[in-house]
């Protein structure tokens, strides 16, 4: 799930990130993070990744687990992955479902074990598994090793699903590879700094630290990024567009009513217009009228649109959409 952002101004290299990112990606002061300059093929920008997590990203992978809510039921689970030798990057668990299951969700590392690279899965491990390798993200026998040893400690405390047909049920787990749009870059540490000034929140009797980023040379020159970030990997993107490509960028929400199309005959609109949609958010607008919001940050592909003055390009683009619809 995406946590998106409008495009923040970039003062002299330095990135200050709203505390609504905060939480999820873990990002406080003084923390050394990973960082990763990526070009586009196309030389329009160029992307900064900021994640927590360092070293290889080929050794992690993602976990949730559901099980009955007892007693000890973490603990078993972390039984697990401390006899594969797991490391523990990140772990979030709850009680849901009225007081009856508890989810578990963490971030796993191979690293520390014996199982550093993937390992093949064989014809007749395929065979003799059949029934369990939708479990699997990828054929690769250390996730039989992992759910082995997971079914050791855990197999009664799992809850399971019927899968279509009734024959068989599966336990709720569900494993990812981590994909946090991963390129064979090198990642360089990126330090975490704390504005002098904290953020205040309305009617409430505390403050959020507000922190920065010192993002260096590559992005002294760009003065405006567009920001996501990601819940599942921790993971912060930061989008540098080429210099006066900001230009050609327009916040519009869309409000229409909730029904099959909608969406599509929009999103067709704003490709006959010429527009690429760069982020969007779906959201209720009003439950009684049944009438959703579709907000978009709109990119208009046709660069001959920035002969025009700055302050007259954004309403030749909202012109244009009227028109054309």
């Amino acid at each position: 799930m995406f946590v998106l952002d409008a495009l923040r101004r970039v003062s002299r290299g330095r990135l200050t990130i709203p505390p609504f990112h905060l939480g999820h990606l873990g990002f406080r002061p003084g923390l050394e993070v990973d960082s990763q300059y990526v070009e586009f093929e196309n030389a329009q920008g160029h992307e900064l990744t900021l994640t927590p997590f360092q070293g290889s990203r080929d050794n992690l992978f993602i976990c949730k687990c559901i099980f009955t809510e007892q007693a000890g039921v973490v603990a078993r689970a972390l039984s697990t992955f401390t006899r594969l030798r797991l490391n523990v990057l990140s772990l979030e668990s709850a009680t849901i479902d009225r007081d009856t299951k508890h989810v578990l969700f963490c971030i796993l590392s191979w690293a520390p074990s014996r199982y550093k690279k993937p390992i093949a899965l064989d014809e007749g491990t395929k065979q003799k598994l059949i029934d369990w390798l939708p479990l699997l993200p990828t054929l690769d026998k250390r996730y039989i090793h992992f759910l082995e040893v997971l079914f050791l400690f855990c197999f009664d405390a799992l809850e399971y699903e019927e899968v279509p047909g009734g024959h068989l049920h599966l336990p709720r787990v569900d494993i990812k590879l981590f994909d946090d749009f991963y390129v064979e870059k090198k990642w360089r540490p990126l330090k975490i700094f704390r504005s002098p000034a904290n953020v205040s929140v309305p009617n409430a009797k505390f403050t959020l630290p507000s922190v920065y980023a010192e993002l260096g040379p590559e992005a002294a020159e760009s003065s405006r990024a567009l920001l996501f970030s990601e819940t599942e990997t921790k993971a912060l993107h930061i989008i540098f567009p080429k210099a006066g490509r900001e230009k050609r960028f327009l916040h519009i929400g869309f409000t229409h009513q909730n029904r099959p199309g909608a969406l599509l005959l929009i999103a067709t609109l704003l490709q006959y217009c010429g527009f690429s949609i760069k982020t969007s958010l779906l959201r209720q607008y009003d439950i009684q009228r049944n009438v959703n919001v579709w907000e978009t940050l709109l990119e208009h592909l046709d660069e001959s649109i920035n002969l025009i003055p700055e302050r007259q390009i954004r309403r030749r683009m909202v012109q244009k959409l009227l028109f054309r619809s």
